[in-house]
């Protein structure tokens, strides 16, 4: 059972109806998950719910390469491999990165991790957060909070979801993130680059976050993300496209135009997910739930699985949750 961010899941982190972190925003009830023990069929067995992932897009090849991976993290719903968040829910305070979790409790001061993982967290002098994973990969923190239950902070209290700014792994490598601000205080992640040269850039549904309380869903609806090169400019640049235009459906086109077709379903309150699809490939997984909301029976068209921690190498993911037993199951493009 994996129970830690590593560096490759904050490598990897660094991972509805209509909403995601990703093209659409996942309205989550639950902080992704803390432990996990995933199946050949991409179901965590401790939460009997999907836990899947598959690689949309990227450039370049080493640590400093620059992927969108998309993680179903079990009751958080979509998230990103970018795409991070520090919250808290109750006396407890998440570290939310890849599609999983760290937690901690605060007392006197002090944050001290419930898995014992020697992995920590501090407020620094100028009122940010810094998060140090166990093998040494540090995560800084925008200190100022805004409102928000879905992925990046998917379940958290109001007013305590706070943005990553900075990855620095043990090497030197550094990846660092810049935003767009809503109404004062709501962050969107604009960009992400990397000191190896490479960067990513999201362009979204609409600029304008409308006039009410939080912004409107489009403003955090994602419509392509595209890829550079500082040091040698591709061309044309490499994208991901993203049609949000069905009910409960996102059709993600990768930089090679094949087509993944991703279906979602609202049950009780529940955001599911119900499909995968390569339209190119045939590839398909489907998922049918349980009177509970568990995953009743699982259907496999055609399809081709890595979970080893080998795979996860090179997709340019700031990943800092331990790979292995854990590693989300992995759809091939």
């Amino acid at each position: 059972m994996t129970n830690r961010i590593s560096r490759r899941a904050i490598a990897c982190a660094l991972l509805a109806t209509t909403s995601l972190p990703l093209p659409t925003l996942a309205r989550a009830a639950t902080p992704a998950p803390q432990f996990t023990a995933i199946d050949q069929n991409g179901v965590d067995v401790t939460t009997a719910l999907p836990f899947v992932s598959l690689d949309e897009g990227g450039i370049g090849s080493g640590p400093g390469a620059l992927h969108m991976r998309r993680t179903w993290a079990a009751g958080a719903g979509w998230a990103d491999n970018w795409t991070g968040g520090l919250f808290s829910v109750g006396t407890k305070y998440y570290v939310q990165l890849g599609g999983m979790s760290d937690v901690f409790t605060l007392s006197g001061g002090v944050f001290t991790p419930t898995a014992m993982n020697g992995s920590s967290l501090v407020i620094l002098g100028n009122g940010d957060y810094l998060y140090t994973a166990r093998e040494g990969t540090k995560v800084e923190f925008l200190g100022t909070p805004f409102s928000r239950q879905d992925i990046p902070c998917a379940g958290a209290d109001v007013n305590t979801c706070r943005v990553p700014l900075t990855i620095i792994q043990p090497s030197g490598l550094k990846f660092s993130f810049t935003y767009d601000t809503g109404l004062t205080v709501f962050k969107r992640l604009a960009s992400v680059s990397s000191s190896a040269g490479y960067s990513l850039t999201i362009a979204y549904t609409t600029n304008n976050p409308g006039s009410g309380s939080q912004p409107v869903d489009n403003w955090y609806q994602r419509t392509s993300v595209t890829f550079d090169n500082s040091a040698n400019h591709p061309s044309p640049l490499p994208a991901i496209s993203y049609n949000n235009s069905k009910a409960n459906e996102v059709d993600v086109t990768d930089p090679a135009g094949r087509v993944w077709v991703l279906k979602t379903q609202l049950s009780g309150g529940q955001l599911r997910l119900t499909q995968i699809q390569n339209q190119t490939t045939g590839r398909n997984l489907s998922y049918n739930y349980a009177p509970d909301g568990t995953v009743q029976t699982v259907a496999r068209t055609a399809l081709e699985t890595r979970s080893s921690a080998s795979e996860n190498r090179d997709h340019g993911s700031p990943r800092t949750f331990s790979s292995g037993e854990g590693t989300p199951h992995r759809l091939k493009s």
